[in-house]
């Protein structure tokens, strides 16, 4: 008789976690890849019609004052839990403010808006089910991995992701299966919406004397180069601070900075998701400084609180820093964005093993042992903290 208990209840947890995964895979599925599908109709159309970009400093400013009214930040530490209604208004403002943001050419990603909207659908899940403040916590890292699963096509990378954040100590079998279950629907939605996702055609991989002495020689300049990513951020940022211009008029300044140097290079490749920048590194078919003018555009974007994520922006960054070096060193030019993306990621994320999955998911799987070199001695000497950092309830219920 207890074994038959026993029987029932496992079958009742088990089909509890599926209707929760197929709530999330489903759902945010759709929803992401409908997101992400509205900011390639909109990168279209301002390929088309270059004068949308003069809209910049406007949108910026009107979403701006959005974010402000309903308290959408950067910090992932919450005093308590949000309401559905507010968690919904969340949801539709950092969405809608990300889209047309890309609409007006602000240089910035899109995987931290799917975060949120990750986190918001898990929020009004968690509140129609009654969820207490762990349970909920352990979500939000699901709907981190959700949100890279589905921005970059990369459902393994994402699982893998969600086992590293958390140290692989992940003990609920429930959570495993939910996971995964989550990441993989999300993936499928994408393909069957046939969102864009990245995926280079290279050469295969041979290691001969060349490939393999650029090894250490991309290991220290990704590390320098996700360095003075993030010093670059920070400090722009806090000249605002220095010099107490409001929020509203350093987003001006910066997006007059954005559109003057635009304007100068005479070259809108730079601006949004970058996508045709990506091809053209890869390819080797990128000016030398791209890398530079695609960081100082970041630069401006990010630090005036336009909403979407730096590793889209990164990942444009080191590619194009990639094949910039093939000017200098003889080596492939995919060869050399292929190593310096997954080191500059792995020194973002401290995920090395998401980072290679993700390198060889975009590249081939014959590149999985530059890439794991590279990406765990970039690990093992890199001291700056992840930017994969879930929202977290500070509540105990």
């Amino acid at each position: 008789m207890r074994k038959g208990i026993s029987f029932v209840k496992k079958i009742k947890v088990i089909f509890d976690y599926t209707v929760l995964s197929l709530k999330l895979g489903l759902i945010l599925g759709v929803l992401i890849a409908l997101y992400l599908n509205s900011i390639t109709i909109m990168e279209k159309i301002r390929t088309s019609h270059l004068w949308i970009i003069f809209f910049l400093p406007i949108v910026g400013v009107f979403f701006l004052r959005l974010y402000d009214k309903y308290q959408i930040h950067t910090d992932r530490l919450i005093d308590e839990r949000v309401t559905t209604a507010l968690s919904f208004k969340r949801l539709v403002i950092t969405t809608t403010g990300t889209i047309f943001s890309h609409l007006v050419g602000a240089s910035i990603g899109r995987e931290n808006t799917a975060n949120r909207m990750s986190e918001d659908v898990v929020e009004i899940i968690a509140n129609q089910d009654k969820k207490n403040t762990w349970y909920i916590n352990q979500l939000y890292y699901i709907a981190m991995a959700a949100a890279l699963a589905g921005t970059f096509g990369v459902p393994l990378a994402a699982i893998v992701l969600y086992f590293e954040r958390q140290h692989w100590k992940v003990k609920d079998k429930g959570l495993i299966y939910t996971a995964c279950v989550t990441c993989l629907l999300i993936y499928i939605c994408g393909v069957i919406f046939k969102v864009p996702y990245p995926k280079f055609q290279v050469p295969l991989f041979h290691l001969t004397t060349k490939t393999g002495l650029a090894i250490p020689i991309v290991v220290i300049l990704s590390l320098s180069l996700g360095l003075l990513f993030r010093i670059c951020l920070a400090k722009w940022s806090q000249v605002r601070v220095s010099l107490q211009i409001s929020a509203a008029w350093w987003l001006v300044l910066n997006s007059f900075l954005v559109l003057i140097l635009v304007v100068v290079l005479h070259n809108t490749s730079y601006l949004g998701v970058s996508s045709q920048m990506q091809t053209l590194a890869v390819a080797g078919q990128i000016s030398f400084f791209a890398f530079f003018w695609k960081l100082l555009l970041t630069m401006f974007c990010l630090s005036s609180r336009f909403q979407g994520g730096m590793i889209t922006p990164a990942i444009d960054i080191s590619l194009a820093f990639g094949a910039s070096l093939a000017y200098i060193y003889p080596s492939s030019a995919s060869y050399l964005a292929g190593m310096m993306m997954v080191g500059v990621l792995t020194v973002l994320s401290k995920a090395p093993l998401t980072s290679i999955v993700m390198g060889i998911t975009f590249f081939n799987i014959s590149y999985l042992l530059p890439f794991a070199v590279v990406a765990y001695c970039v690990h093992f000497v890199n001291q700056q903290p992840s930017i994969f950092v879930p929202k977290k309830l500070s509540i105990n219920e």
